[in-house]
């Protein structure tokens, strides 16, 4: 049985500068982290693409 591959440092140093983004509150972080519960690569990657949503959403909804 294949193991999952294990989070990158590289990973982390994206998702870390993507969660500190000022248009993310306590609650929105809390959610992200979650995300990456599973702690694989596969789930780190999701939260990262995820996080980049929320913060393009936030920045287009503060534009108009």
């Amino acid at each position: 049985m294949n193991q999952p591959s294990k989070p990158t440092g590289e990973q982390a140093d994206a998702l870390l500068a993507e969660l500190n983004h000022p248009l993310l509150d306590c609650d929105d972080k809390s959610r992200l982290l979650a995300l990456m519960a599973p702690n694989t690569a596969d789930a780190w990657d999701d939260a990262l693409a995820a996080t980049k949503a929320l913060i393009a959403k936030r920045e287009q909804a503060t534009s108009v």
